[in-house]
């Protein structure tokens, strides 16, 4: 048996917007076409299948991205994953749209079960095409405060850490250490506290024209 590749030789590939729209496209038009609750579960099969390799890919970008902050590269793709997403999730919402309003719904639910569909009903209502500018601009300013979080080090006991490692002493036996460790984020993050608090404001105004827009 083949063994999984290992984390380092997974490779990230970049659909274009162009390939995603022509496979919707193609799926929308086949589900039209298909009447049999046979046929339509084998369209919902390559509809997942086609999900999960858009995801496969953006989840690989964000982490790559999330191990160094610092990187061009990495924050491109994040971007560039950033960017299409609400294209990939107004397709997917199109889709579901179909499936949930199938006249074969009975059929379907007891092939997948009622809380799938209960599932997507609800997913439905929280999007709409018009707020996809508002979520590229809620990933930037996610992937900015990303960035700012990674940046910041802290020195505890004349040994540096990140935001991330400094957390391994907020358990440690030695009362004092935790305390010198808890003081050091504080100190830290004050020190980030206006570059902290822009984010999360304008991360409250683009949440709010998104609920306002839904």
């Amino acid at each position: 048996m083949q063994n999984p590749p290992t984390f380092p030789e997974l490779i990230i590939t970049r659909p274009s917007e162009d390939d995603l729209s022509s496979q919707h496209d193609a799926l929308l038009k086949a589900w039209d076409n298909t009447q049999t609750t046979a046929d339509q579960i084998l369209l919902i099969q390559a509809w997942d299948k086609e999900l999960i390799s858009f995801n496969n890919n953006s989840y690989l970008a964000m982490i790559h991205y999330r191990q160094d902050t610092q990187d061009p590269d990495r924050r491109a793709a994040k971007d560039f994953f950033d960017d299409l997403s609400p294209t990939a999730l107004g397709h997917k919402l199109a889709f579901l749209r179909k499936v949930t309003s199938s006249p074969n719904r009975a059929a379907l639910e007891e092939h997948y079960g009622p809380q799938i569909f209960s599932i997507w009903d609800r997913f439905l209502c929280t999007f709409s095409p018009e707020i996809g500018d508002d979520k590229r601009e809620e990933s930037r300013l996610q992937s900015d405060y990303a960035a700012l979080m990674a940046k910041i080090e802290v020195q505890v006991d004349g040994k540096a850490y990140s935001l991330s490692t400094l957390r391994a002493l907020f358990g440690n036996p030695d009362r004092g250490v935790r305390m010198r460790a808890v003081q050091a984020a504080d100190a830290a993050l004050l020190d980030k506290q206006d570059e902290v608090d822009e984010i999360f404001d304008a991360l409250v105004k683009v949440r709010h024209s998104m609920a306002v827009k839904l």
